[in-house]
């Protein structure tokens, strides 16, 4: 049976510094791949350490906006893309002991020209793996030069390149953030690893039609890989909520703990604040809402939003105007009608539009040169065999 170390910071045993990744911002580039590595160095002798020593560099690639509704060798099959690798160097406290490292994915920021689209869950963009390679002089694969995968190693052309061995092709990240070898953790002995990730410009959900319709499932259908395109005129809106928080794409988000039907922010909460789902733009309810500044009012109005003094952050209080609020249900579009109630927090938020893609989200040409910036964030446990 396995025993996991607890961590402390303040303990010299067994020392994790966690750390944040900020990963170039990626965009649409018909040039050649230029790849920047972020270098994650674990190094110790009698510890797991983690320590980030490396600037983020621009990374560009070839995604000419493939829609992702296609079968694999269709010019519109979905576009793969590896990107964000760094080193890991493991020397565990014991012969007997491994690292079990894992990620999460903040949410995604996506900036085209004067149009900024914030806290996108990664997983309404792309489907995530990991990549792991152990370096070796006897490994059979080398990492490109010129784009940031692994490719056969060549006697005559890569003498003077890395080598590696593929532990794993690919991992996965669970639903916690654990990089995991099929069912179970993947566990890194003592070496040198090089991981990175494949990113499949599908959402999360799209790519599981997708991969049903590839192999021919009963009822899977190409026609219904979509997801959701921010749009002015777009006929569906997202709707907020509460929902379970997931380690693997809700980092740096405000958590919340629910009580009686109340959500307040707490460190280590259970649920986050995020869009739930798209409706059609006539099935959702809308409000048009009156404020009174008022010092002992219950809401706070915050950029746009207007916030119950039960779910507001310290930074919406802070940032805030106290106040009293009115809310009149609508089911048409007025133009006055602009706000969306999120009854689990007795909150009014600003909505916003979506179009319904099909594929990709943001594969429409009037898209070209759009970027999409997130973090990721590594920590890493030492398990005693």
């Amino acid at each position: 049976m396995k025993m996991v170390v607890k961590i402390a910071l303040a303990v010299a045993l067994v020392a994790v510094i966690v750390l944040s990744i900020v990963v170039a911002s990626v965009a649409w580039f018909t040039s050649s791949p230029e790849v920047g590595t972020n270098e994650v160095t674990m190094t110790a002798a009698r510890s797991l350490t983690v320590s980030f020593d490396a600037n983020a560099e621009h990374t560009s690639y070839r995604y000419r906006g493939s829609i992702g509704n296609r079968p694999v060798g269709d010019l519109d099959a979905p576009y793969v893309y590896d990107a964000g690798g760094f080193t890991l160097r493991i020397n565990p406290s014991s012969g007997s002991s491994y690292g079990k490292v894992k990620v999460e994915f903040g949410t995604v920021t996506v900036q085209h020209d004067t149009v900024t689209v914030p806290n996108v869950l990664i997983t309404d963009l792309f489907h995530i793996e990991a990549n792991v390679c152990r370096q070796s002089n006897v490994g059979g694969y080398v990492k490109d030069p010129t784009g940031n995968y692994y490719r056969a190693y060549n006697e005559e052309t890569d003498s003077g390149l890395t080598r590696y061995v593929k532990e794993v092709d690919p991992l996965t990240v669970a639903s916690d953030g654990i990089l995991m070898n099929g069912a179970n953790p993947a566990l890194f002995a003592q070496g040198e690893y090089s991981l990175s990730f494949t990113y499949t410009f599908l959402p999360e959900a799209a790519y599981a039609v997708w991969l049903a319709a590839s192999a021919g499932e009963p009822g899977a259908s190409f026609t219904n890989i979509h997801g959701y395109e921010l749009s002015a005129d777009g006929e569906h809106i997202g709707v907020i909520g509460y929902t379970a928080y997931v380690a693997k794409y809700h980092y740096g988000l405000t958590r919340y703990n629910e009580e009686n039907g109340v959500y307040t922010p707490a460190t280590e909460g259970d649920y986050v604040r995020v869009i739930t789902g798209y409706q059609a733009d006539n099935t959702v309810t809308k409000y048009a809402v009156t404020f009174a500044e008022n010092e002992s009012g219950t809401y706070y109005r915050y950029n746009g939003n207007y916030i119950s003094q039960d779910s507001a952050t310290d930074a919406e209080k802070a940032g805030g105007v106290l106040g009293n609020i009115t809310g009149t249900a609508s089911s048409s579009a007025a133009n006055s009608d602009t706000h969306l109630y999120v009854k689990a927090g007795n909150d009014y938020l600003l909505y916003s539009r979506y179009q319904e893609v099909n594929g990709f989200p943001y594969s429409d040409p009037h898209y070209i040169g759009a970027t999409y910036t997130f973090k990721i964030y590594c920590s890493v446990e030492e398990v005693i065999g």
